[in-house]
């Protein structure tokens, strides 16, 4: 993910795109922005196929082909257009085959799959469809829709890409709270404390005696939330020193970290 790059009269951005196939390995790619626009953030699939790109001033969401054309764009507003939105973040879902958008203004979470096998879109809530309710709209390329509490700050996704973990916003005295997003369903299913300011982007996962656990650094006292994954409940913290995990000694024996899996890590 690309993001704060600022303002441009036109943007010529060069890409890496890694190939799966017999093809050469990295496949140079420009892409160009223009009309006064600035790349606030974007990524591409793994095949380099398509290119979600979000752009401000003004405000856009756009995906390219492999030609660097553009073939749709994206209002940025809620499904009746009633209210409009900045973009958070442009994520790539590997496995999901799929972009996440997160927004800066709208209580939703957006995904794209660039799959032309997606299954077909139904906005509602999850049981219209079901029950044969509401008229269904093509899922390759489609917005699929999820409703949150609140806009997320940032995420990350789990092992399994079937759920995104974000943070919302401090309120005054209220601090943030880590919402796990399911994406299959498309609802939250748990949340838990944030205090602080949490740093999603540098969460990392890890595993001690057998359980899988969540490790989100916060940048105002230098420890960690540590985040039970399978209950979601916060567990005793680890102490955060020179931004890098300092875990105590029987920590460091009976625990393996692992590669963090954050939102934008397939796509540098």
């Amino acid at each position: 993910m690309l993001s704060g790059l600022g303002k441009a009269t036109g943007w010529s951005v060069a890409l890496c795109l890694f190939s799966a196939g017999p093809a050469p390995a990295q496949v140079p790619v420009s892409i160009d922005v223009r009309a006064d626009r600035a790349i606030q953030s974007m990524a591409t699939s793994s095949d380099g196929r398509h290119t979600l790109v979000a752009s401000r001033h003004p405000d856009s969401l756009v995906m390219f082909d492999e030609n660097r054309q553009p073939v749709r764009n994206y209002p940025l507003t809620t499904l009746d257009g009633r209210v409009s939105s900045r973009v958070a973040g442009v994520y790539h879902a590997v496995p999901r085959h799929s972009f996440i958008v997160a927004l800066q203004d709208l209580a939703e979470l957006w995904e794209i799959s660039y799959d032309p096998r997606a299954e077909p879109i139904h906005d509602g809530l999850v049981h219209d469809y079901r029950m044969g309710e509401g008229l269904a709209k093509p899922g390759f390329l489609g917005v699929r829709r999820t409703p949150l509490d609140e806009p997320l700050d940032g995420f990350f996704f789990d092992k399994s890409y079937r759920q995104a973990v974000g943070s919302t916003r401090a309120h005054g005295a209220s601090p943030p709270q880590g919402q796990v997003i399911q994406l299959d369903v498309r609802r939250r299913i748990a949340s838990f404390p944030l205090p602080g300011v949490p740093e999603m982007a540098s969460a990392i996962q890890l595993t001690r005696d057998g359980v899988n656990l969540l490790a989100i650094p916060n940048q105002e006292d230098g420890c960690v939330t540590v985040v039970d994954m399978q209950t979601w409940q916060v567990v005793p913290p680890i102490a955060l020193v020179s931004r890098c995990l300092s875990m105590p000694d029987s920590t460091q024996a009976a625990g393996v970290i692992e590669p963090r899996s954050a939102p934008d890590a397939a796509d540098q």
